[in-house]
């Protein structure tokens, strides 16, 4: 799972594409995840939900799933 400190520091390495409010959604959205284990199938689905709300852009989704898992 992921702790306070990495999600922070994955939202650290978005700071250029993330504004503070998709920040705060990403950052909901990694706490929220994390209680279960983040795998990268669920974290995918609630990523595209909320590119579908329109609360971040594609590229945005892109970019934190290589954030936080690489290129597994």
């Amino acid at each position: 799972t992921l702790s306070d400190r990495e999600i922070d520091e994955a939202l650290f390495k978005l700071r250029d594409s993330l504004d503070f409010k998709e920040r705060e959604h990403v950052k909901a959205l990694l706490k929220e995840a994390r209680g279960g284990g983040l795998y990268r199938e669920e974290l995918h689905k609630k990523l595209a939900k909320l590119r579908a709300e329109y609360k971040i852009s594609e590229g945005d989704r892109a970019a934190i799933e290589e954030v936080i898992f690489g290129n597994n």
